[in-house]
């Protein structure tokens, strides 16, 4: 509690007061978290992927645009972390907390619109196969690892005793 009492001191002028936060304005900050990390987890790995079947490997056009996406990717992932980490703390450090928190916003939304109008045109990979089965084998080659590596250690442990 005492970090995000320093770091709201950091953010707001010197001379003012914060007080403690009581118990549910935590609770609602860490459920707040809670939910930020879900829905962080449960986008970002099907992101890049789902942007990349858009590129048909077929083609001369579709295998440059396959090897320029990363690049761009990155760049503009990059680019949007500078952006919200000096312009949008700098709103709502000298301007207004409601400005600084209502740019992303209106960004967020305004994305969201671009998704669902552009659903039509997106490729569709349909999924194969149980996503179970890819976390079944996984799971069953990591310990088919595990016993190699302790026959292995085994193995050469008793040849050191003879």
């Amino acid at each position: 509690m005492q970090h995000f009492q320093s770091y709201i001191l950091l953010i707001t002028d010197q001379h003012h007061h914060v007080a403690d936060a009581s118990p549910w304005q935590l609770a609602f900050l860490y459920l707040a978290f809670t939910l930020l990390v879900i829905g962080s987890s449960g986008i970002s790995p099907f992101n890049l992927a789902f942007e990349a079947d858009q590129f048909n490997p077929n083609t001369e056009s579709g295998k440059r645009g396959f090897n320029s996406f990363f690049n761009w990717y990155f760049f503009t992932f990059t680019f949007a972390i500078m952006v919200s980490l000096t312009i949008i703390v700098y709103v709502q450090a000298s301007i207004n907390w409601a400005i600084g928190l209502g740019i992303p916003t209106f960004l967020m939304f305004l994305s969201c619109a671009f998704f669902f109008v552009g659903t039509r045109i997106y490729v569709v990979v349909p999924p194969q196969g149980s996503p179970l089965n890819s976390v079944v084998q996984t799971t069953a080659s990591d310990r088919q690892e595990n016993i190699r590596q302790s026959l292995d250690t085994a193995v050469r442990e008793n040849r050191k005793d003879t």
